[in-house]
This record gives structure tokens, C-alpha cells and sequence, in this order.
């Protein structure tokens, strides 16, 4: 009987033990709630969360996660940039099969420097989406930064051949091979004539990219065409009138035409806008040439 009194009470207090609820953190519960499809309400407590704990990395990038899926870009945007500043090697929180967490999480982190951790996210991205031309083409972009020139000119092509309208990706392919032609010898004329090619086929399909009409000036400098280079750089500023780097390339461009006043009121004005160096020193040292007797 007592045996019997005895097991009665151990089947209760496991029971009572199986009965005892499992803690939720806010992130898990925010994570379930966005894995029901309850945006909305995954946003405003991820919101709430990231005020309470603003050096939570998941936190945040999470909460990029749900803006993607509100088609907030921007606040994801941030939200994965602040997310990768705390931790770079952090995880997504929502292991999901969208290519665009991957790929947002890639520009994050090129943004940031962490060139290594970006291409796999975009490699990411394209193991879910193969034929994403954009993140084939970032891919590239992160090589360029990398000084991997050939690498980077490889996937630009890549990219063309699924894309072969997007103005930007020839406008990008057209500048590593003016850089690849700044670091060889014998190919870079050759470099320089396919970057003439793709400035132009970018500005075909986009005239109003003002970056391909600077990289089309640029150019012309190299091959001290000043006049073509002027020409081109003039409706890149019609374009961009506060891009210190049109200005200052058409600064060049006036004093290699003689133009010496010009020359110096636009690199007067590309150093008011704070460009970044080099382009300040050179601006500097370029002004103290023109305006000596």
C-alpha cells in the first residue's frame, strides 16, 4: 500500500514537472511570430527589443529580416548595417529560403569591409536564386575592391551575359578595366579601348549615368584627350553638380586644355565638398601648380 502511495506521488510531481512552461526569450518569440507570417507584429516587437537591447547583433538583424518582408529596403538596409557593425560573423536569425536576406546581408557587410563574409552571402543568395545577376555582379564589385581585377572583370561578364541591359554592370566592367590597365603594361591600350566600349554601352542604355560620363572622362585624361575628356565630364556635372570626383576630374581636363581659371574654380569647388584623399592633396597640389607665374 505504502509502495502504491509512494508511486502515486512521483507520477504527480512528474507531471507537475513535464507541466512547467520553457522560457521564451523576446527574440525567439519575435522569430516564431515572423515564421507565422505576422509581420506587423514581428516588427514592432523587434523595434522594441533592438530600444531595450541596442547591442544585440540577432536583434537587429532580425529586424532586417522583417522590413525586407514589409518592402521597407531602407530601414532593412540599416538595419542590417548596425545588425553586421556589432558582429560581422553573425548568422541570419531566420534561416529562411529568400535570396534577398542573403543579398542585403552581402551589401551590409561589402559596406562595412568584410569583403570575405560578403561574398558569402552573395554566394548564398545565388545558391537560392542562380541566375541573380545583380549578386553575380556584386560579386565582382567586391573583387575590384579586393585589387582581384581579373576575378572582378570575370563576373561582370557573367553578369552581362544574364543581363546584358544593365547599364550600371557595364559601366562597373568599363572601370575595372580602366584599373587593369593602370596596373599592366603591355594590355593596356587593349584594356582602355574595352573600357571605352563599355562606357559607351552603359551610356546607350542609361545617358543619364553620370558615373559612366565620368568614367568616359577619366579615360580620356589617361590618354590626355583633353578635349573629349572636358566634353565629357561637363554633362557629368550637368548631371552631378556635387560630385567632387567629376569636378575634380574636370579640373584635370581644363588644365590640360590651358584653361587654367576654370580649372582652378573646379577644383576649388570639389575641395569645398570634403572629397576624400587622394583627391584632396592632388586638388591642392594641382591649384598650387595653375596658380603659380
Amino acid at each position: 500500500m505504502k509502495r502504491a502511495v509512494l508511486v502515486g506521488w512521483l507520477v504527480v510531481l512528474m507531471l507537475a514537472a513535464c507541466a512547467a512552461p520553457t522560457p521564451v526569450s523576446p527574440l525567439q518569440a519575435a522569430l516564431e511570430t515572423l515564421k507565422a507570417g505576422d509581420i506587423p507584429a514581428a516588427i514592432t516587437a523587434l523595434e522594441a527589443l533592438t530600444a531595450q537591447q541596442p547591442t544585440s547583433a540577432e536583434a537587429h538583424l532580425l529586424l532586417a529580416q522583417a522590413y525586407l518582408r514589409a518592402e521597407r529596403k531602407d530601414d532593412a538596409e540599416a538595419a542590417f548595417a548596425k545588425g553586421f557593425s556589432l558582429k560581422p560573423d553573425a548568422s541570419l536569425p531566420f534561416d529562411s529560403r529568400d535570396s534577398e536576406d542573403y543579398f542585403q546581408a552581402g551589401n551590409a557587410l561589402a559596406t562595412l569591409g568584410q569583403f570575405d563574409l560578403a561574398l558569402k552571402a552573395y554566394e548564398a543568395a545565388l545558391k537560392l536564386q542562380p541566375e541573380r545577376a545583380s549578386a553575380v555582379t556584386n560579386i565582382g564589385v567586391v573583387y575590384y575592391q579586393l585589387g582581384q581585377l581579373d576575378k572582378a572583370i570575370a563576373q561582370f561578364n557573367s553578369a552581362l551575359k544574364m543581363e546584358p541591359d544593365d547599364a550600371e554592370t557595364h559601366y562597373l566592367l568599363g572601370a575595372a578595366y580602366v584599373q587593369r590597365a593602370n596596373q599592366s603594361g603591355a594590355a593596356t591600350e587593349a584594356d582602355l579601348a574595352a573600357a571605352e566600349a563599355e562606357f559607351e554601352a552603359a551610356l546607350g542604355l542609361k545617358p543619364e549615368l553620370a558615373a559612366a560620363h565620368i568614367g568616359l572622362g577619366n579615360l580620356y585624361l589617361l590618354r590626355q584627350e583633353y578635349d573629349l575628356a572636358a566634353a565629357a565630364l561637363e554633362q557629368a556635372v550637368v548631371l552631378q553638380p556635387d560630385s567632387p570626383e567629376a569636378l575634380f576630374a574636370i579640373g584635370r581636363a581644363y588644365a590640360g586644355q590651358g584653361r587654367k581659371a576654370e580649372a582652378v574654380d573646379a577644383l576649388n569647388r570639389a575641395l569645398q565638398l570634403n572629397p576624400p584623399e587622394p583627391f584632396r592633396s592632388q586638388a591642392r597640389q594641382l591649384i598650387d601648380q595653375l596658380s603659380t607665374p
